[in-house]
């Protein structure tokens, strides 16, 4: 994922402005279930490695990509969708902000976190770069 438009190697031309090549490009895309297949595994190890189950987790936030996905990926994890919380419909994709800003959007809703809860985030970046964190809160 890239801007390939810009520098000396591709200079921005009005050409290449008007058929829109210096925003941001997937040089290759990732097939739709691939959160939906690396996610459930990725929160599985974080839990375990933390000394939990999945069904220790009482809150869980995911990048902000696709609703379907996360019903999915709870469906997958046996989690009812109400231990998630999701924003897109409020403000599309947000990118890298947007697991914080469920989050955030949940606390201000007065739903969020419990103190002594297991709160899992898990995220992507164009679908390649994965991540999961654990916490007590």
């Amino acid at each position: 994922m890239g801007i390939y438009v810009g520098g000396s190697y591709k200079p921005p031309t009005v050409e290449r402005l008007q058929r829109g090549e210096h925003y941001l490009v997937f040089a290759k895309r990732f097939p739709p279930e691939y959160n939906a297949t690396h996610w459930p595994k990725l929160v599985a190890q974080v839990v375990e490695d933390a000394g939990y189950t999945v069904s220790d987790i009482d809150r869980i936030y995911f990048t902000q990509v696709n609703l379907s996905t996360i019903k999915t990926v709870m469906q997958t994890l046996g989690l009812p969708l109400e231990k998630t919380h999701w924003i897109m419909d409020k403000w599309g994709y947000t990118g890298s902000g947007c697991v914080l800003m469920a989050l955030d959007d949940q606390i201000e809703q007065c739903r969020g976190p419990q103190p002594g809860d297991l709160v899992v985030f898990c995220t992507s970046g164009g679908g390649a770069a994965m991540a999961a964190a654990a916490f007590l809160w």
